[in-house]
């Protein structure tokens, strides 16, 4: 007999017991009841109402347990029943994740019919992913790209490869907000039967939970795979959210991928090129493919947008689940508020009566499973949160009194500016700026598509719907406002710069059918005081489609931030105007001052090259104090007054040593600092090294206090202070560099510069697993910091003993850096 066959015949066997107890049982109370009466013609009614009403009890009961509510972590991965097979719970794993699918895909409200043949066809419609053997691998995607979808598959896969041979791995899937509220570790160990070598974890959604819970997660993660090599773990994120050495992006759909969804979900054959132009790049990613199948099967208006797409998916459902006494929007709403707080399913007595509860499960936008209520598509709790935002539900004070509340709500921020109409989003990024201008600058170059050059035409029946030139000039004023106050200092520069005042800046803008053209011009003003009527033109931006966006006008104005700081960073590379950098770049105007040739080692101590120096420095003086100017450009630097006045007096010293030295050391083997390394010992360069570290350290935190104390959380190096610097010298075929990291150490720590000598020529390695292991081990983030948009990684790269300007160098590549993660800066740093 097999052992199917067996487990239904001790089904039956209980079944049967049970029956014949309740005849029992009511048997004795009929008995009972005729000795008490003295009536035994009511013997057989008596057995009978007992029957019934004990057969009621039991099955009552027995659904009351059979519904008690589980784990809530979804999907859970309890341990097997010491009952069932190993087959049978691996199949039951299965069904659970094709119900997880379906449901996910009849969230969209696509006809079964659609589910059946997206479902038959899904091994061949998702994009390929390599395998991975063993270890832990990253891979990440957009909005829209599949990843819990591409998690079920890979849990699929590994779930049929244990039905076909049970040495192979024992499946595991986990959402990474049950992980972190559970623990990784614990879920894998009540989820692996005894005696099972290893596993295949899948973890999806890892950027839908705090960085410090996702670090844990990772932790976690990496100390499973160390105690199980044999294992296989699989995690899914968007991108930039976590860094891991094997991440990977998911790659888009082809055209014959897109093609083929187009046809399954809108029942007839559709060309992505057919589709309109907006829409084309989000056909890619497989929900927006779904969803534009779904809108055109329908014979719709051309004319739509990615995130129009979802509304109108909203906009069917709520003039189809239409009942009186009950809001389903806000119902949706008060749902996706809850459980992005909760952080996964929330129990369904807290959302309402029993009524709102069928409402909600009869959109097919909400399951319920274990008598908990969620959304199977995190798109689509996403969306009714960003709607709470914009209905103004949720408060907007306690969403910015902690950076740990608007990291939970991050993903509905985004969406939220993403969808919102001008006025909603200014309601959101007026205060966000105001209170962290860092993150909103972060937010809005996530969210908020850039311009398009005037070369990318657009279709004549995708036609861009721009609103008036007096509405968008308004909305540029406004924002402009905004970011000055939250953001004064680039502005200062900017005004510095032209020798405007803010008030008299005039945005003007031409609006055709489908181009704007912005332009922030400002008025000379004659000697008299009058405007001379000419203009100089401070900005200008062509703008195609994008400057629909709602949003827009915010991005335009981060450009103008963009270049102001570009220019800035750009001349400080030149001109560095902190304290701890003044010694390098004095040294740097001396020596420009110094007749040519006069560097060479013959000619040190010529009087005649010194007073040929002192004569020049004298006369750029006089020339300052003539025009009553304190400061002159000399080349690419600028020197002030003060400094010529040094400058004179240190060169009457024919050794030049205030001059020559610098305030690094220099070669030990000949009297000047010449430019090539041949003249420096390994321990002369080490010691070179650290000096230079040392003051691109403290130049960095005195460029930060003064230039961008606004956003200091949001500034990597700034997170990671105290530092620990360390490298290594190397001799290599270009010069000596140094292969540095840097180290975040515990608050109140010493910053710490050790950089040692390297014997021999080598190449410059990669991160070793060393190196990672030693960083894990110290790493220390400071609390309250919105950890988010910049991972802490430990920094490294090469750098040169002989730059000119080295410290500064540094220090404008680290502060460059973290204004590109934030989107206030492009392009590469100067060098």
């Amino acid at each position: 007999m097999s052992k199917k066959r067996k487990l239904t015949r001790a089904i039956l066997d209980v079944r049967l017991a049970k029956v014949v107890s309740e005849v029992l049982i009511a048997a004795a109370v009929s008995a009972a009841v005729n000795v008490a009466t003295g009536r035994p013609e009511l013997a057989p009614i008596v057995l009978l109402v007992c029957a019934i009403l004990l057969h009621l009890i039991v099955s009552v009961a027995a659904t009351v347990f059979s519904q008690a509510p589980k784990q809530q972590s979804e999907p859970s991965n309890s341990e097997p029943a010491i009952d069932r097979t190993r087959e049978e719970v691996l199949a039951a794993m299965a069904q659970d994740s094709a119900i997880r699918m379906r449901e996910r895909w009849e969230s969209l409200q696509l006809p079964s019919e659609v589910v059946d043949g997206l479902e038959f066809k899904i091994e061949e419609l998702l994009p390929s992913m390599e395998q991975l053997q063993s270890g832990i691998a990253l891979f990440t995607g957009d909005l829209g790209s599949g990843k819990s979808t591409l998690a079920e598959i890979v849990h699929r896969r590994a779930i049929s490869a244990a039905l076909r041979d049970p040495a192979e791995r024992w499946p595991i899937l986990v959402d990474a907000r049950g992980a972190a509220r559970d623990g990784l570790t614990a879920i894998v160990e009540r989820s692996v039967p005894q005696g099972c070598a290893a596993f295949s974890l899948v973890v999806d959604g890892l950027d839908e939970v705090g960085l410090d819970a996702a670090e844990e997660i990772l932790k976690n993660a990496r100390s499973l795979a160390l105690g199980s090599p044999r294992s296989r773990i699989v995690i899914f994120a968007r991108p930039g959210f976590v860094r891991w050495r094997d991440s990977a992006p998911i790659p888009p759909l082809s055209e014959t991928q897109i093609g083929q969804i187009l046809e399954i979900v809108a029942g007839r054959r559709l060309h992505p090129s057919t589709l309109p132009r907006s829409l084309r790049p989000e056909l890619r990613k497989p929900l927006f493919a779904i969803l534009a199948g779904r809108y055109f099967s329908l014979d719709r208006p051309r004319s739509v947008t990615p995130a129009g797409l979802l509304a109108i998916l909203v906009e069917d459902v709520l003039a189809r689940e239409k009942r009186p006494g009950v809001d389903v929007h806000e119902a949706l709403r008060n749902l996706a508020c809850r459980t992005t707080e909760y952080g996964g399913r929330v129990p369904e007595s807290e959302i309402g009566p029993l009524e709102v509860r069928d409402t909600l499960i009869a959109t097919r936008l909400v399951v319920r499973r274990n008598r908990l209520l969620g959304f199977p598509s995190p798109v689509i709790e996403q969306y009714f949160a960003a709607q709470a935002l914009l209905a103004g539900e949720v408060p907007i004070e306690r969403q910015l009194s902690s950076l740990g509340i608007w990291e939970r709500w991050r993903l509905a921020w985004m969406l939220a500016v993403a969808i919102g109409s001008w006025e909603q989003s200014r309601s959101l990024i007026s205060p966000l700026l105001s209170v962290s201008p860092g993150i909103a600058s972060w937010l809005i170059g996530e969210t908020v598509p850039k311009w398009q050059s005037r070369g990318e035409s657009m279709e004549e029946d995708d036609p861009v719907a721009l609103p008036p030139a007096d509405v968008l000039k308004e909305r540029i004023r406004t924002s402009l406002d905004v970011w000055q106050k939250a953001m004064p200092v680039p502005f200062e520069l900017l005004a510095a710069r032209y020798g405007l005042s803010w008030g008299s800046v005039q945005v003007e803008l031409a609006v055709s059918a489908n181009m704007a053209d912005f332009q922030i011009w400002q008025a000379h003003s004659s000697a008299g005081g009058d405007a001379s009527g000419q203009s100089e033109r401070l900005l200008w931006h062509q703008a195609i489609g994008c400057a629909s966006h709602p949003a827009w006008p915010w991005r335009f104005v981060q450009s103008v931030v963009s270049r102001v700081l570009e220019e800035f960073l750009k001349n400080f590379s030149r001109n560095p105007d902190v304290p701890s950098l003044e010694p390098e770049w004095y040294r740097e105007v001396a020596c420009s001052l110094l007749p040519g040739g006069f560097i060479e080692a013959s000619l040190i101590g010529a009087a005649a090259s010194v007073e040929k120096a002192r004569s020049k420095a004298g006369e750029l003086l006089g020339i300052l104090l003539e025009c009553n100017a304190d400061v002159v450009q000399i080349g690419r630097n600028k020197t002030y007054s003060r400094h010529l006045l040094q400058i004179i007096c240190d060169l009457s010293d024919a050794q030049l040593t205030r001059v020559m030295e610098g305030p690094y050391p220099g070669a030990d083997r000949a009297p000047l600092d010449l430019e090539g390394w041949n003249d420096y010992s390994p321990d002369r360069l080490a010691l070179r090294f650290t000096a230079i570290y040392q003051a691109a350290l403290a130049g960095y935190g005195e460029l930060v206090s003064e230039f961008f104390a606004d956003m200091t959380s949001m500034l990597n190096r700034q997170s990671l202070r105290p530092i620990e610097m360390s490298g290594d010298v190397r001799v290599l075929d270009l010069g000596a560099h140094v292969r540095y990291k840097i180290l975040p150490l515990v608050e109140g720590s010493e910053e710490k510069v050790e950089i040692l000598p390297s014997a021999g020529d080598e190449e410059f390695p990669g991160h070793s697993d060393e190196f990672l292991d030693e960083f894990r081990k110290r790493r220390a983030r400071r609390a309250g910091l919105p950890s988010w948009t910049i991972n802490t990684l430990a920094g490294g790269d090469r750098f040169s003993a002989l730059h000119q300007l080295p410290a500064t160098k540094l220090v404008v590549e680290w502060i460059w850096g973290d204004l590109k993660q934030i989107h206030l800066v492009e392009g590469m740093a100067p060098r």
